[in-house]
């Protein structure tokens, strides 16, 4: 077999893994989704190539309306559809198709669920962006995102005070600090679990100290050792009291009333910066009327 034969049986064996598209059964997002993956796998650049592969994953009236966007043009060449236009001809014939404001306000009204995983979530939040016109993407902000992911603390604060850019990046930023989170977390739990060899060495050392000095009879080390076994249970079983709001049962890092005085912090920050600029422009329009 030669390697042009393999390669298309891979390609062929590989396809089966995507969805159909029927008059009846056409969820285009995940086929579209499944199908711009499977092209960079297989790395497909020839696009009469790429768009007889789509054709294979979709029956009925999808097909017909796709091979309506083959084109000829002057200079006699056949001019195939992008992927991007074969997916907005597929929203329109079967129905699909969202007013760009039904779109818009269902990504503002869009909120990360507290144990939802965030990179699933940006996959959605970027998915109802994409179907926005190009015009129309500019009326969703990096604050707009950052409302939708405002339960997630550090990610929140990566995006407000870093995320004048595109939303895409914005999102790998708040995935960034996500996994800084997600780290500091898991150390601090791996702290309290195994304490520090040193720490343990020098009260080791202290203990041995403590039992060779020749004033304290045997019934004293005894006494001694109780003590400090009572000492090490009292610390285990300690109640923390919060530093901020004087509530019994948690520390300042995990009070939630604290985290909403951050929060609100940070929004006044910004609420300031937003201001500062808006006089920076209205005393810019000011000079050039004068």
């Amino acid at each position: 077999m030669t390697d042009h034969l393999l390669s298309m049986q891979n390609k062929l064996m590989s396809l089966q893994c995507i969805v159909n598209l029927t008059d009846d059964t056409h969820d285009v997002e995940t086929w579209y989704d499944q199908i711009k993956a499977w092209k960079s796998l297989n790395k497909i650049d020839n696009k009469e190539e790429f768009f007889e592969f789509c054709l294979l994953k979709i029956q009925g009236l999808g097909a017909k309306k796709l091979k309506e966007l083959v084109t000829v043009n002057e200079e006699n060449v056949t001019v195939y559809p992008t992927l991007e236009q074969m997916k907005s001809t597929l929203f329109k014939t079967y129905g699909l198709e969202e007013e760009p404001e039904d779109i818009m306000s269902k990504m503002k009204m869009l909120k990360l669920a507290e144990k939802e995983d965030l990179k699933s979530f940006n996959r959605k939040y970027y998915r109802l962006f994409s179907k926005l016109p190009e015009d129309a993407k500019k009326f969703i902000s990096y604050q707009d995102y950052a409302n939708a992911i405002e339960n997630r603390i550090d990610a929140w604060q990566a995006v407000s005070l870093h995320g004048k850019d595109s939303l895409d990046k914005i999102m790998a930023l708040a995935e960034k600090a996500e996994v800084v989170s997600d780290r500091k977390k898991e150390l601090m739990r791996t702290r309290r679990s195994n304490p520090s060899t040193s720490t343990t060495t020098n009260f080791n050392k202290s203990l041995n100290k403590l039992n060779n000095t020749n004033n304290i009879s045997d019934k004293q080390k005894v006494n001694n050792s109780t003590q400090l076994s009572g000492d090490s249970k009292a610390k285990q079983n300690k109640v923390f009291t919060c530093l901020f709001c004087n509530e019994v049962g948690h520390k300042k890092y995990h009070c939630p009333k604290y985290i909403q005085y951050e929060r609100l912090q940070y929004q006044a920050l910004l609420n300031e910066k937003k201001k500062q600029e808006e006089e920076e422009n209205d005393q810019e329009e000011d000079h050039l009327n004068c």
